[in-house]
C-alpha cells in the first residue's frame, strides 16, 4: 500500500491521542519491518550507486542476502550490481574510455605530422564515436540499476567484449597503417619523371623515427583494448 499515507496517518493518531503513543510507536516499527525488502535496500544503496562507490552497495545488499536467504530479490540486485561494476570497470573512464582517449591523442599528433592526413582524421572521429558510446553504456546500465530493471543489464554486459574487440581492431588498423608511413618516409618515394628524370622526395628519418612511435603506442594500446575483452 502507500506507506507514506500510513506514517502520516500514525503521526497524526499520536498528535491526537499522546495516551496511544506506545501503540503507535510499535505499529510504526511494524511498518517499517513489513516495508523492508529488495526494494527498500535498492533505496538505501541508490546514493552509493550515483556515486560510484559500488563495492560499498554491494556489501549492503551482501548483508541483505545473508538476513533474507530466501529472498530473491537480493539476489537479482546482487546480480545486476555485479554486471554494472563489469561495465563500469571495462567501458569506464578508468577503463576502455581511458584507453580511447590515449589513441585520440595519438591519432591526433599523427594528423598533426601531414596536414592532409585524413587516415588520421577519420581515425580520431571513430575513436570519439566509440568513446561517446562507452559512455552512454555504462549511463544506461547505472540508469537501469537505479530503475530496478536488473534484466535490462543483459544487453550492455554482453557487448562489453564486442565493444573492446572493436576498438583493439581499430587501434590495430592504426599501428600497421603508421608502420607503413615510417617505412615510406625511410626510403622515399622514388618517382621517374620524362627522360627518366628522378622526381621522388627524399626520405625523413626523423619523421620516420616519429611514425614508428606512433605506430609502437597503437600496438600498446591495441592489447591494452583487448584486456577488456575477456
Amino acid at each position: 500500500g502507500n506507506w507514506q499515507a500510513a506514517y502520516t496517518a500514525f503521526d497524526e493518531a499520536a498528535r491526537l491521542e499522546p495516551l496511544f503513543l506506545p501503540v503507535i510507536v510499535k505499529r510504526k516499527a511494524d511498518l517499517v519491518q513489513a516495508k523492508s525488502g529488495p526494494d527498500t535496500v535498492l533505496a538505501q544503496v541508490k546514493p552509493l550507486i550515483q556515486s560510484d562507490k559500488l563495492d560499498a552497495a554491494l556489501a549492503i545488499v551482501a548483508g541483505a542476502q545473508r538476513a533474507h536467504p530466501a529472498e530473491r530479490g537480493y539476489d537479482d540486485l546482487a546480480a545486476g550490481l555485479g554486471k554494472l561494476k563489469n561495465i563500469e570497470r571495462s567501458l569506464g573512464k578508468d577503463g576502455l574510455q581511458a584507453t580511447l582517449d590515449r589513441g585520440i591523442q595519438n591519432g591526433e599528433q599523427a594528423s598533426r605530422m601531414e596536414g592532409m592526413d585524413r587516415f588520421g582524421r577519420r581515425l580520431v572521429e571513430r575513436l570519439q564515436a566509440l568513446k561517446t558510446d562507452c559512455a552512454t553504456a555504462v549511463a544506461e546500465a547505472r540508469q537501469n540499476i537505479l530503475d530496478g530493471k536488473y534484466a535490462a543489464l543483459d544487453g550492455p554486459a554482453g557487448q562489453v567484449g564486442q565493444t573492446a574487440q572493436q576498438a583493439a581492431e581499430k587501434m590495430s588498423n592504426a599501428g600497421i597503417h603508421y608502420q607503413e608511413q615510417a617505412r615510406d618516409e625511410d626510403k622515399g618515394v622514388d618517382i621517374r619523371g620524362p627522360f627518366g628524370v628522378r622526381v621522388g622526395k627524399k626520405g625523413d628519418r626523423d619523421k620516420a623515427a616519429r611514425y614508428r612511435h606512433i605506430a609502437s603506442t597503437f600496438e600498446e594500446l591495441r592489447q591494452e583494448a583487448l584486456r577488456y575483452s575477456r
